[in-house]
């Protein structure tokens, strides 16, 4: 019996010796992991930042799927981490996130690990915010003699900068690939500052592609607004007795257009008649056109004037109401697409007793 105990007692000393994990023993060592994040290094005010990374076991291609990141921000040049959105990992380990540009933050992409793999940082993404800048209008005169001329550009820039800001209107070099500058821009508002941006410069003859740069301000990295095209002519008065042959339908076929200090073609058109003017334009490019009927109150119905080439019409819509008159908005540009002459007619369409007007209009004619 006693023998049988001994043996009990030492087949159970036996056992736990097998089972047992030695004191101090390590558990098992989790994989190192490791993310990445990548994005911009600047983001125009008000767009949308989108970064892009990956999650794998380091040292290996093995990406890891199904894995919960997070994007931590920080105030620029500080440590104070947020975690603002979390995204999870696709089959091949990547992710994406979307932020709004707008205040100036560092960003970084964090993975808290799991039972197999280690906790994985990311480097510092810092990414300047730019000031976005649109273009609302743009114009330039005729070129003089030296064929230069002077380009006025307004803008509007975000977020709104301190008053007197600056800026620059800048040219594109299509030799040497760069932008340059050709003119100066302010925001001349000397209060609590507007968003407004007015620039001034100088261009040649010829067609080129401008743009519109906000110098860096503040937080605020440099902006630029998108390119944009402005034509420089030569101008050549087309009215002048030489240059214009006339002819009318109507009431008005018996009376001739008058020609007014050299500069502008007057002449009372009948009810429910037309008249026209023809000018050679095979030296044009575009042509411009400013028109006004007086003494129009009268008139219940807007006139109508249109611009027909040899090569088909170009331009044609009523007057609008202006006052007591109608008038065609000044300096209406007309692409004259290689036409050799084209013919301005103006028709009252008006029935009534009394719609009896005058037309008083110019139209200039551009050359490259």
């Amino acid at each position: 019996m006693i023998a049988v105990r001994r043996i009990a007692a030492a087949a159970a000393a036996m056992s736990l010796m097998v089972g047992a994990v030695p004191a101090g023993a390590a558990p098992t060592a989790k994989a190192k992991a490791a993310v990445s994040l990548k994005g911009p290094t600047s983001a125009p005010y008000g767009s949308t930042i989108k970064f892009t990374g990956l999650l794998w076991k380091y040292g290996t291609t093995q990406r890891i799927a199904g894995a919960t990141v997070t994007l931590q921000r920080a105030t620029h040049g500080t440590t104070n981490w947020t975690t603002i959105k979390s995204a999870k990992t696709s089959s091949a380990g990547a992710f994406t996130f979307g932020v709004s540009a707008g205040a100036r933050y560092d960003y970084r992409a964090r993975w808290g690990g799991s039972a197999a793999y280690t906790t994985a940082l990311s480097g510092v993404l810092k990414p300047a915010t730019a000031h976005k800048v649109v273009v609302d209008s743009f114009r330039a005169t005729t070129a003089d003699g030296d064929g230069i001329a002077s380009i006025d550009v307004r803008g509007r820039v975000f977020p709104k900068p301190p008053a007197y800001s600056t800026g620059r209107l800048q040219r594109w070099n299509p030799d040497s690939r760069q932008w340059v500058n050709i003119g100066l821009a302010s925001n001349t508002d000397s209060g609590s500052g507007s968003n407004i941006l007015d620039a001034w410069g100088r261009g040649t003859q010829g067609i080129a592609t401008y743009r519109l740069l906000a110098v860096a301000r503040g937080p605020w990295a440099a902006g630029a607004s998108a390119p944009f095209t402005l034509p420089i002519y030569r101008s050549r008065e087309a009215i002048s007795a030489s240059r214009y042959t006339e002819g009318a339908s109507g009431a008005s076929a018996g009376s001739r257009w008058m020609l007014v200090d050299g500069s502008r073609l007057e002449q009372g058109i009948e009810t429910s008649t037309a008249r026209w003017v023809t000018f050679p334009t095979a030296t044009c490019r575009t042509m411009v056109l400013r028109s006004y009927a007086y003494n129009g109150d009268t008139m219940r119905v807007a006139p109508v004037i249109s611009v027909v080439s040899d090569a088909g019409t170009l331009f044609a819509k009523p007057f609008e109401r202006a006052g007591t008159g109608w008038s065609v908005p000044d300096h209406y540009p007309i692409p004259l697409k290689g036409a050799r002459q084209v013919r301005v007619t103006v028709t009252n369409r008006d029935a009534g007793t009394g719609s009896f007007y005058q037309l008083s209009g110019a139209l200039s004619c551009y050359g490259a």
